[in-house]
């Protein structure tokens, strides 16, 4: 299961129009995350964020207007990811908006 919802959840909310994704599987006799609703998708949200904060840094670019450009727009809504799970809504600019209206983002270095 955290395999599955790792490697589905990698288009986030982000125009991808290709995922490629290698994984190495370790046996081990732990207790499993499959009890857990939803285990990794916070693995996956960790990979591509890590990743555009480096796309942005290495570029030298505001890292908040790179994820706003890759976003995937609501007026493209139902959106189809390159996983194959439809999204059938979603306004993620205004969900961006308040997320850094609450943090206090104008007030970070």
């Amino acid at each position: 299961m955290p395999l599955r919802n790792t490697a589905n959840g990698l288009s986030q909310t982000y125009r991808t129009p290709l995922i490629g994704l290698t994984v190495k599987l370790v046996h081990t006799n732990t207790g499993s995350l499959v009890p857990y609703r939803g285990a990794g998708r916070e693995q996956a949200a960790y990979i591509v964020e890590r990743l555009v904060a480096e796309a942005a840094r290495e570029t030298a670019r505001d890292p908040v207007s790179l994820r706003r450009q890759n976003m995937i727009p609501a007026s493209a809504m139902p959106y189809r990811t390159p996983g194959g799970r439809l999204y059938d809504s979603g306004d993620f600019a205004s969900v961006l908006d308040k997320a850094l209206k609450l943090a206090g983002w104008d007030g970070w270095d």
